[in-house]
């Protein structure tokens, strides 16, 4: 699973700034690997050192990567992992305001719109998102729909439930 991507360096012994790509998960301190895509393939590196800065960045060692050039490579690559070595966090407090202007797409269906503003109602949490026809659309911002959110790309994919985008008609 994709999980974010080398932000810039950190020291000259190789430790790099790993920026998740969502606020809504976690890395266990028990992963041992991160893989960086080569030739369509994804290499293991282990983690020597796994220090978390704040909600989606970690300060990261991996053996064999001692200096600046060694890291030079990999600046700015795709960073992957385990999908059972990530967690989802359940009641993080993030502000979701963060989100507004980000790109909305359904896995089935492509491109929803853009995200224009959360609602918050004593039920739940609505994402309404504008469409290229600037039609609003309501979609209830629930855990169980996103698939990713991509703050280097500004990109929430969603897995919706088959007729849940025709309710807004």
């Amino acid at each position: 699973m994709e999980i974010g991507f080398v932000k810039k360096k950190f020291s000259h012994q190789g430790k790099f700034i790993l920026q998740l790509n969502s606020p809504l998960f976690e890395l266990k301190s028990s992963t041992e690997f991160i893989f960086f895509e080569y030739e369509n393939c994804l290499i293991p590196y282990k983690i020597i050192e796994l220090i978390q800065k704040n909600d989606l960045e970690f300060l990261v060692q991996l053996k064999n990567i001692v200096s600046e050039n060694d890291l030079l490579p990999f600046l700015e690559s795709e960073v992957w992992i385990e999908k059972t070595k990530i967690k989802k966090l359940k009641n993080k407090e993030f502000d979701l305001s963060q989100l507004i202007g980000f790109s909305v797409f359904n896995k089935n269906t492509g491109l929803i719109g853009v995200l224009h503003e959360i609602q918050e109602n004593k039920f739940q949490q609505l994402m309404k998102i504008k469409t290229s026809q600037n039609k609003e659309i309501l979609i209830p911002f629930v855990e169980e729909f996103i698939l990713e959110i991509n703050s280097k790309n500004k990109i929430i994919e969603l897995d919706l439930p088959a007729g849940l985008l025709e309710m807004n008609d």
